[in-house]
C-alpha cells in the first residue's frame, strides 16, 4: 500500500513539474504561440536572427526556387522535456547519447535530423533551422551526398513527377521538433532464460510549423 501511494505521489509531482515548466520561457516573442507543451515555427526568405523579431519578414507561402529560414519556438526550455515519459532512461534527452529530433516533411517525403542535447541547449527555448541551398550552412543534407544540401525545390519537383502533376505544383512543407520517450516496455522474447523487453517509443511534439511551397 505504501508503494502504491508513493507511485501516485511521484506521478503527481511529475505532472505538476510539467505544468509548471510550461511557463519557463526565457525569451518571450510576439511570434511565439504555445499550446500545452508544443510551440510553433515561423518561416522567412532571410535569416531569422535571435531576438531580432523587429526585422522578421515572415511568410506562409513560398514560390520557388527559394531558400527558407525557420525559427522554431519550443513550448518550454528544452531541459524540461526530460520530465516527459514514465521511464527516464528511455527519454532521448536522458540517453547515453542525449538528443532531440528535427523533422522535415515535404508532401509524403520525411527527413529526420538528430540534434545533440547538451548543457548549451538545456536552457534554450527556441532554435533556428536553415533550409538553404548552400552547404555547409544547410541543416538538411542530400541523402545521396552528405556534402550537398537537400533542396526543397528539387524535392517538390520530384513529388510533382511522381504524382504526374504539371507545374506549377504546390505542396505543404512542415518542420517539427520532437523528443522521444517511453511510458512502458514490451516483451520481445527470451534470451538465455532472461525475458527481453524493449521500450514502446512515443514522440513529444516540441514545436511545429508548416508553409505552402510552389515549384514553378
Amino acid at each position: 500500500m505504501k508503494l502504491f501511494s508513493y507511485s501516485i505521489c511521484v506521478l503527481m509531482l511529475a505532472s505538476a513539474g510539467l505544468a509548471h515548466s510550461a511557463k519557463r520561457i526565457t525569451n518571450p516573442s510576439k511570434y511565439r504561440k504555445v499550446k500545452g507543451l508544443t510551440g510553433n515555427c515561423v518561416f522567412s526568405a532571410t535569416s531569422l536572427g535571435f531576438k531580432q523579431e523587429n526585422k522578421y519578414r515572415l511568410m506562409r507561402k513560398v514560390k520557388g526556387p527559394a531558400e527558407v529560414y525557420a525559427r522554431c519556438y519550443w513550448g518550454q526550455q528544452m531541459k524540461w522535456y526530460k520530465n516527459v515519459g514514465k521511464i527516464s532512461q528511455h527519454n532521448s534527452l536522458m540517453s547515453r547519447s542525449p538528443r532531440y529530433y528535427v523533422n522535415l516533411k515535404i508532401g509524403d517525403a520525411y527527413y529526420e535530423k538528430h540534434m545533440t542535447y547538451d548543457s548549451k541547449i538545456a536552457d534554450r527555448d527556441q532554435g533556428a533551422i536553415w533550409l538553404t541551398n548552400k552547404a555547409p550552412d544547410c541543416d538538411f543534407k542530400d541523402s545521396a551526398d552528405k556534402k550537398k544540401c537537400l533542396i526543397i525545390d528539387t524535392e517538390v519537383r520530384e513529388l510533382a513527377k511522381m504524382q504526374k502533376a504539371s507545374l506549377p505544383f504546390t505542396t505543404e512543407v512542415c518542420l517539427t521538433t520532437e523528443v522521444k520517450f517511453a511510458d512502458r516496455e514490451k516483451m520481445t522474447g527470451v534470451k538465455k532464460g532472461v525475458i527481453v523487453r524493449k521500450p514502446v517509443y512515443k514522440r513529444q511534439l516540441v514545436s511545429k510549423g508548416c508553409f505552402k511551397y510552389t515549384a514553378r
